[in-house]
């Protein structure tokens, strides 16, 4: 349906799961709104069940459940997307609700309140599609344009939230310009889920193309090999792993990689602006627009290796010798290591910090040249005044 196809939206699609908790033989079965777009684009990016869903009733004969002694309790019939939707709903309310909770990024507002920390829309839509379980397509059920990337998933969110790295649609990005991340993907990682999508002006109903300003996503792995967003993800040969070369998408506004036992090492993802013709990001004076980028399976790496190293050779600052604090990249901050490490000996390295504004410590890295199955124990302390 047409209103289901709208490109900034969370579309949700219907899957039916025949009445058990086993999600292998859920089915689409000609249920739900369904896409591709009138343009081609992939709708819909998620679903949920679409059948015999158990919800709370209006009172008495108003309600759907009319039997005797049960009227106006709970319904077990509830169906259609009427309820997927909604379920969808109360998966993002949660997935608010952990991206507030700070499990994922900074805050934005330090110690602000969790509307002013809340997701924008695009950076929610690309962590639920990235944390979604996907469906496995056959040629004709559970394709993309019946479920989309799958049903939503706050346990992946979850237990996944150290491996979840999120460019929040805080970085615009000009016409002709590439931004590129590295993100590093450990050895025995069984999935590597990249989603990139944004907020694209409207367009003209009687146009036959919706898409105004082109994104594109690509990622290339340690080995060199190159993947377009959404090759392989989609048309009629469509599975659940991205296909290396083609072209990129100039129609899609939520572009993936998805990769099965990822190559481990450094992933380089490359997001471009072939084509920006209208301001989507109108509190810059330029003609931009943002995007939200979430890797599910990599961290984020800064530099050559690390963000920062410690120690450093020098007590001054330099390329070598800075903190990414104070937010999403490094800054350069007055840092230099204490002289004579603070009179400390052993393993004790001590830092001398000068800030102006609240300091968020996201991570720290350790690299050392211990043999594998050894266990090296990092304790940080931190002090204000003198150490």
């Amino acid at each position: 349906r047409p209103q289901a196809w709208g490109k900034n939206i969370i579309s949700v699609g219907g899957v039916r799961h025949q009445n058990n908790s086993n999600p292998a033989d859920d089915t689409w079965n000609n249920s739900g709104s369904t896409g591709p777009a009138q343009d081609g684009r992939n709708k819909p990016d998620l679903c949920a069940y679409y059948d015999n869903v158990w919800t709370s009733d209006r009172t008495g004969i108003a309600g759907y459940n009319t039997l005797p002694g049960v009227a106006g309790n709970s319904t077990t019939s509830f169906s259609g997307t009427s309820a997927s939707t909604p379920i969808v709903a109360g998966h993002n309310a949660l997935a608010i609700q952990m991206y507030t909770d700070h499990l994922f990024t900074p805050p934005r507002v330090e110690g602000g309140s969790r509307f002013e920390n809340r997701p924008y829309a695009q950076t929610l839509k690309a962590l639920q599609i990235a944390c979604a379980n996907m469906y496995t397509p056959t040629a004709t059920d559970n394709r993309r344009e019946h479920v989309g990337y799958g049903f939503p998933s706050l346990s992946n969110m979850f237990d996944r939230r150290d491996k979840i790295s999120i460019i929040p649609e805080d970085i615009p990005i000009t016409q002709g310009s590439t931004h590129v991340y590295r993100f590093n993907v450990i050895t025995g990682e069984t999935d590597l889920k990249i989603c990139m999508t944004y907020l694209d002006p409207a367009g003209n109903p009687a146009a036959a193309f919706d898409r105004i300003n082109d994104l594109d996503l690509r990622v290339v792995a340690p080995d060199g090999t190159s993947y377009w967003g959404n090759r392989g993800l989609d048309g009629i040969a469509q599975t659940n792993q991205s296909s290396s070369g083609g072209f990129r998408d100039s129609r899609d506004t939520v572009e993936n990689v998805i990769r099965n036992d990822p190559q481990p090492g450094d992933w380089t993802v490359y997001i471009t602006a072939p084509s920006l013709t209208t301001d989507a990001h109108t509190t810059t004076t330029a003609t931009d627009a943002t995007y939200a980028l979430v890797v599910n399976g990599g961290r984020r790496v800064y530099g050559a290796d690390c963000a920062r190293f410690l120690p450093d050779i020098s007590t001054t600052n330099n390329e070598s010798n800075y903190f990414p604090w104070g937010g999403y990249t490094p800054t350069k901050l007055d840092t230099v290591y204490t002289s004579d490490n603070g009179g400390a000996t052993g393993g004790a390295v001590y830092v001398d910090v000068v800030t102006t504004s609240p300091v968020w410590v996201h991570s720290i890295m350790v690299n050392t040249n211990l043999p594998v199955g050894q266990t090296a124990c990092l304790d940080v302390y931190t002090k204000n005044g003198s150490h």
